[in-house]
């Protein structure tokens, strides 16, 4: 995933003091409660606005109305977007679903040049799934999610399987073509 930041020539250059002081702000006990300092520090902080799209890899019109919206939030001239531009660093990350939209657009492809034949079958995520498992993180009720076989450990941490020591994925977890997952897609 990427995000873009869009912001004025002037917050871009205060960039990380920007961000030292929302870390204050986010942590009172940094500046020990002191609510007048927070009071100054909020006053000359920019906050930051973060936009996404594309959570489900169907939705089609996100990542360009996104990529639209990081153009006219950069060039726009009029009094409107400069105000935002000067006042607000707006992080945009067009495609949070990245491999799911790219299998969208796989599908898409594949149908523009076979007008004439069966599209494909969404069962292209995995065996009796008919969408991506990105819905299925929580309940873990679906083989393709369930692959990741995420289990608690001593200390409250947790580990993908018994016979693998990393914290985010497994290199040792049985994957099927037919139902193929997105490594470090759960995480706890």
């Amino acid at each position: 995933m990427i995000a873009v930041a869009v912001a004025s020539e002037a917050l871009m250059a205060k960039l990380d003091a920007n961000k030292a002081d929302l870390a204050k702000l986010a942590d009172p006990r940094t500046i020990k409660f002191d609510d007048a300092l927070a009071d100054e520090i909020a006053k000359r902080a920019a906050p930051v606005y973060y936009i996404t799209g594309t959570i489900h890899s169907t939705e089609a019109g996100a990542p360009t109305a996104l990529m639209e919206l990081a153009y006219r939030l950069a060039v726009d001239d009029s009094l409107y977007v400069r105000n935002i531009r000067e006042h607000v660093i707006t992080l945009i990350t067009p495609v949070v679903e990245v491999d799911g939209r790219d299998r969208i657009v796989d599908a898409y492809e594949w149908r523009k040049k076979h007008p004439e034949e069966t599209p494909m079958s969404n069962v292209y995520w995995g065996h009796y799934v008919q969408h991506d498992n990105n819905r299925d993180a929580m309940g873990l009720t679906l083989k393709l999610s369930t692959r990741t076989c995420w289990t608690p450990t001593s200390g409250g941490r947790r580990r993908c399987c018994t016979t693998c020591t990393s914290r985010w994925r497994c290199s040792t977890t049985t994957r099927s073509a037919t139902a193929p997952t997105t490594p470090g897609s759960i995480r706890s």
